[in-house]
């Protein structure tokens, strides 16, 4: 497994935010329990006009604007992200403080974290996503520890050796597996409501995953400025996106060593608007800002990255697994028998293509650039023009 070359010197971050995004399906006729399942566990309902809730969610010294949220999105837009109360057509957004301080035991490293909040969204086409808010509470935080911990955090499910060695630490209490955390701490009251329709078939999995037993990652990494004098270099950038922690000797891990390669990856994966002080990183499981900015600039950053960058990365996702489900409906369907199916997968397509499928949905040419390069690496272009 590549190493980094020892002559590079281990960067080190002042700040580390990173949200884990689990999306799942949800059980036909269910909406309306879960939402009073989640009101007796303590979430909020989330709506723009509660002000109070600006700086509830992301930490001491964060805070959304929900009127500059709003002005992002274009007006067709916005009314599915941010709804009025009855709209079902909507992403319902139910959201809840946890303030838990605990410790991500690894191989080679125990990293001390705080879970801020945690969000759970009903959209439509019976279709969710549970969010969790994560600061790394470290004095000294390498890079490579930073990548490493979302590395293990992010996967509910143990596959490797080292998810097999990590263990979560949470007051008196001890989980073996990120699962566990999740659906028997963080958020009791969800797994009974998840569709197990996905998994009829599956010999391994527990849960319903669309793609894999990984959550998605978005994070910012704040660099220090003295350390990254000279930028942040292009090896940081594609650690970054790739999520290359550390070996299991406990060495910084980059898994790539073609310098060509990396290059191309980055010029592919990155938006580079306000370099070389901070990048933005995309692929298909991660969406992440770099910087090395003042600290003005950064909370800066980090409130966009709560605000209008999550909920953009929610659409990108919402759109992907939507269309992955009404192609996967597609492949099901025989033509000459299924009459009423095929009436509905076409009631389906027309509904998502009319109400749901936006290209121009942000009024900032920043957030619209950043939208596109995320949304590139969804393949929703084919997956429409199969489900047609």
């Amino acid at each position: 497994m590549p190493e980094l070359n020892p002559a590079e010197a281990e960067p080190t971050l002042h700040t580390a935010l990173l949200q884990f995004i689990f999306p799942f399906s949800l059980k036909e006729g269910e909406d309306m329990n879960l939402i009073r399942q989640l009101a007796q566990d303590g979430f909020t309902r989330f709506f723009l006009n509660n002000k109070e809730l600006e700086d509830a969610y992301y930490g001491e010294g964060y805070c959304v604007s929900h009127e500059k949220m709003e002005r992002s999105y274009l007006p067709f837009a916005a009314h599915v992200l941010f709804p009025q109360e009855k709209d079902r057509d909507s992403f319902r957004r139910f959201s809840r403080v946890n303030d838990l301080s605990c410790r991500l035991d690894m191989p080679a490293q125990s990293v001390h974290f705080q879970v801020l909040s945690t969000d759970v969204f009903i959209c439509p086409f019976e279709l969710g996503f549970l969010t969790i808010r994560i600061r790394i509470e470290e004095e000294v935080l390498p890079f490579s520890i930073a990548l490493e911990f979302a590395d293990r955090f992010r996967t509910l499910e143990d596959v490797s050796y080292q998810d097999k060695q990590t263990t979560i630490h949470c007051h008196d209490r001890s989980f073996k597996q990120v699962e566990d955390f999740v659906f028997r701490h963080l958020a009791r009251g969800l797994e009974p409501f998840l569709d197990p329709s996905e998994i009829n078939g599956a010999y391994f999995e527990t849960l319903p995953f669309f793609v894999d037993e990984r959550m998605l990652v978005q994070a910012f990494y704040g660099f220090d400025r003295r350390e990254e004098a000279e930028g942040i270099s292009e090896a940081l950038r594609y650690r970054a996106s790739q999520l290359d922690g550390l070996t299991p000797e406990g060495k910084p891990l980059i898994s790539a060593s073609d310098p060509g390669y990396i290059e191309d990856y980055c010029r592919e994966h990155s938006y580079s608007r306000w370099g070389p002080d901070t990048y933005y990183m995309t692929n298909e499981q991660t969406f992440c800002c770099l910087s090395r900015a003042e600290p003005g600039i950064a909370t800066q950053l980090v409130n966009q990255m709560y605000g209008e960058y999550y909920y953009g990365l929610l659409l990108s996702i919402f759109h992907k697994i939507v269309l992955l489900k009404l192609a996967n409906m597609h492949s099901r369907l025989r033509i000459n028998h299924d009459y009423d199916e095929i009436e509905k997968l076409i009631f389906l397509i027309n509904k998502f293509s009319a109400k749901f499928y936006f290209l121009e949905l942000i009024s900032q040419s920043q957030g619209r650039e950043i939208f596109f390069s995320s949304a590139r690496f969804t393949a929703m272009t084919p997956c429409l023009k199969r489900s047609k």
